[in-house]
């Protein structure tokens, strides 16, 4: 293993990479050789980063031929994200609606607050 930590050690240099995190919503740039950003990789089990590590052949991100196992593992991690992950709370998000030019800002909000019953 300690060969495949040195390959992508290698190929992660400082620099814009063109390559995203795989962590739905998440823009982060990361090196090709690695799954996501470092916030998104140690929010996933262990056992599920070991087996992505384990699955990665060196070259593959380059070839862009991974193996079989290596998208099943894919498979997993994107059911495990989609049922156990909340919400990311640094995912790009519509902005908020902008109060009428002819509103100040309490009048705006207003509404929000008043009981339709009364």
């Amino acid at each position: 293993m300690t060969a495949k930590a040195d390959y992508v050690r290698a190929h992660a240099p400082a620099g814009a990479f063109g390559h995203t995190c795989h962590w739905p919503g998440c823009a982060a740039e990361v090196p090709p050789a690695m799954w996501g950003c470092k916030a998104h990789w140690y929010r996933l089990p262990f056992a599920l980063r070991q087996r992505i590590w384990r699955a990665y052949e060196p070259g593959q991100e380059i070839t862009k031929r991974p193996s079989a196992q290596y998208l099943a593992v894919a498979k997993d991690v994107e059911a495990w994200i989609a049922a156990n992950a909340a919400p990311d709370l640094f995912a790009s998000a519509p902005p908020a609606p902008q109060p009428a030019a002819d509103q100040d800002h309490h009048t705006a909000h207003r509404g929000a607050f008043e009981r339709e019953d009364g």
